[in-house]
């Protein structure tokens, strides 16, 4: 279950960078 937080940390980080 951590990981997937991780993971959708990793999402949402990964759309403010490019926006």
């Amino acid at each position: 279950m951590e990981k997937k937080k991780l993971v959708f940390k990793m999402y949402l980080y990964s759309i403010l960078i490019h926006c």
